[in-house]
């Protein structure tokens, strides 16, 4: 007893004696989620703050739809939103959990802005607060956290905390003996779960909450920190933290969730919706163009993560582990690489790729060969300049760097400035040598630019396999829309699909509002003459309605969420969608396409600890196995990505 006096006192008195790794921030504090690496980064959290709005009207409600967008902590919007002084928050989104079940720690952060971690001591488990355990202790408002917890020091001779609350009843006996019960030391105050000293405007919600039986200390961000870092980012952890969390605050409406009309019917906004199809076609390249891939590939493997700030090497520079085989916390991330990526990527799109990425400037010049023939000299000469010049050397942050070779700029200029959209260009750069010329007829020009790129053939006979289906009753056309990430990948899919015949419309970053807004309104008119859409995942992912003609569509290359790929397939099967729905996502097999579907499943692995219904009596590896099991069964995959 002496020596828990002693700690608590040590505790209130000064705050620094706790553990490195238990002492409690203020939820708003930078230090919450990471620490500042550097003396700048400190720094900046020194200057960190909200602004106030300029007017005292107090909101009643505030609705923020689209809330994804608010994940980040880090973005003035989150800010602007925190800032606004109001009684009620509703959260609305169909993707809330954008790359793990951490994003929610932004959203609670805007419901609880002033919130600090409970007061406990070092041995302190949040299971007390967490899943099965929390049910056993049930805090009210006068609880003292202090005096009453569950013991996470694991005995030499027992089991872990973990694994006994999966069964309360048959270990019953071993449970009791890890809650701890204290009582209050003589001459000292109680410590309750809440105070008017410790919540302010939120004490008397509250304690209300808590007097009805609502956990509501659940909510606290703080908490929620301190928990995953004692549970992990794994199935097991993001489950027991967040499922509870969730149950508390989500209101989740699906295509099927019944809708009372005011006349008395009972509807659902799914039954007019025909069904849909998502499945993974996997192609490969034949053995020579493999050997290529694997030797860039060696090349690179070690450059896909930047190095560390400290080690102070080259962005590009080998980073030694690579983040897959480095020992440590699961949270643990580093920055893309992006010159290694591309590389990588753009190769798996037509191995020729690989070629055209040293910077532009050393394989464009003003010669006769890189210029269309139908246009005159001077002309000629002017857009062959505007192609050398599209990787301007520019100032950012006072440091001299080049805009990537084949980005935005380069394919702004060979889509809008050349008449043949660069094909000739193209072909004249990746000519084996100067005897060949680029070929006239259009069936030798499409066999040129598919014949090394496993990606674009399929694509091109899945496209034609959809167009010969024959009209339905309904007379809508047989259309296809095909979503890519990179430029040049979206200019290459537009150059081999218009030289294959088809009428096709491209919506790149350059284009205006306005400009996509008319390619989007052609594409959904059914008496148009459009065949395909080609468009940016990053432009058209969201609040984009693509459904009234076109019922087809194809993924070329993987975003680095699968809430982001669940965007994009959800653009098809929407409310007024006549017709069933395929979407094919193609995946070129043993290239840095294996390598992203891992990182893509693996985080949404993690948000199905969530979401699915998983029995809490299934952990550890099964959980995982059966997440993966949901996987395969939802996206027709051809293998299960587990094994």
């Amino acid at each position: 007893m002496e020596i828990t006096e002693m700690y608590e006192k040590e505790l209130n008195e000064d705050p620094s004696s706790l553990p490195a790794d238990h002492s409690q921030p203020e939820a708003d504090d930078l230090t919450l989620l990471r620490s500042p690496s550097n003396k700048s980064a400190a720094r900046r959290q020194k200057t960190y703050g909200i602004a106030n709005p300029k007017f005292d009207y107090k909101f009643n409600i505030i609705v923020c739809d689209e809330c994804h967008l608010l994940k980040n902590r880090e973005t003035s919007l989150h800010k602007a939103v925190k800032c606004l002084n109001r009684s009620k928050l509703i959260l609305c989104s169909a993707t809330p959990m954008v790359n793990t079940p951490a994003d929610n720690i932004s959203y609670l952060l805007l419901a609880w802005p002033t919130a600090t971690a409970n007061k406990n001591v070092a041995e302190f488990s949040y299971n007390s607060f967490y899943g099965p355990g929390s049910k056993l202790l049930n805090y009210g408002p006068t609880s003292d956290t202090m005096l009453l917890y569950f013991d996470r020091i694991k005995p030499e001779d027992g089991a872990s905390l973990d694994d006994l609350l999966v069964d309360l009843e048959g270990n019953a006996q071993e449970i009791r003996k890890r809650i701890v019960k204290l009582p209050l030391p003589q001459g000292q105050e109680p410590n309750p779960i809440t105070s008017p000293e410790r919540d302010g405007d939120f004490y008397e919600p509250i304690k209300e909450a808590l007097s009805q039986g609502r956990r509501v200390y659940k909510l606290n961000p703080a908490n929620v920190y301190w928990a995953m870092r004692e549970f992990g980012l794994d199935f097991d952890g993001s489950r027991k933290v967040f499922r509870d969390v969730m149950s508390m605050i989500l209101v989740k409406r699906s295509m099927h969730t019944p809708l009372c009309l005011p006349d008395g019917t009972v509807v659902t906004p799914g039954d007019d919706i025909k069904g849909a199809k998502f499945s993974i076609h996997h192609v490969q390249f034949p053995s020579g163009g493999q050997k290529h891939l694997n030797s860039l590939y060696e090349e690179f493997k070690e450059k896909l993560y930047s190095p560390e700030a400290a080690s102070e090497k080259r962005p590009d520079a080998p980073r030694g582990k690579d983040l897959a085989r480095r020992p440590g916390d699961v949270t643990a991330s580093g920055k893309i690489n992006q010159r290694a990526w591309r590389h990588l990527l753009l190769a798996a799109l037509d191995r020729r790729n690989d070629s055209l990425l040293t910077p532009s400037k050393s394989l464009c010049g003003l010669t006769d060969k890189l210029i269309p023939p139908q246009e005159a000299r001077t002309t000629r000469q002017r857009n062959v300049q505007e192609l050398t010049d599209a990787t301007p050397v520019k100032s950012s942050y006072g440091k001299v760097v080049e805009n990537a070779a084949l980005g935005s700029d380069q394919t702004f200029t060979l889509a809008t400035k050349w008449v043949d959209g660069g094909i000739g260009w193209l072909f004249e750069t990746l000519k084996p040598g100067g005897e060949f010329t680029c070929p006239r007829d259009r069936y030798a020009l499409a066999k040129w630019l598919l014949w090394y790129s496993p990606l674009l053939s399929r694509l091109v006979v899945q496209i034609k396999s959809w167009m010969a289906e024959p009209v339905g009753s309904d007379g809508l056309p047989n259309r296809v829309v095909v979503m890519a990430v990179m430029p040049w990948c979206q200019h290459q899919l537009c150059l081999a699909l218009e030289i294959c015949g088809f009428k096709t419309l491209s919506i790149r970053s350059d284009h205006s509002m306005l400009s996509r807004s008319q390619m989007v309104a052609d594409f959904n008119d059914p008496k148009s003459d459009v065949d395909i859409l080609i468009t940016s995942m990053e432009l058209s992912a969201f609040g984009l309605n693509l459904h009234k003609a076109c019922a087809k569509g194809i993924v070329v290359q993987y975003p680095w969420s699968a809430n982001h790929l669940v965007q994009i397939l959800g653009r098809l099967p929407r409310i007024g969608q006549k017709r069933s729905v395929e979407w094919v996502i193609l995946h070129v097999s043993y290239t840095l396409y294996d390598r992203m579907a891992t990182i893509v499943w693996s985080k949404y692995v993690r948000q199905l600890a969530v979401e699915s219904r998983i029995h809490d009596s299934v952990k550890s590896t099964l959980a995982e196995i059966s997440a993966y099991s949901i996987l395969y069964r939802m996206f027709h995959m051809g293998f299960h990505r587990y094994l």
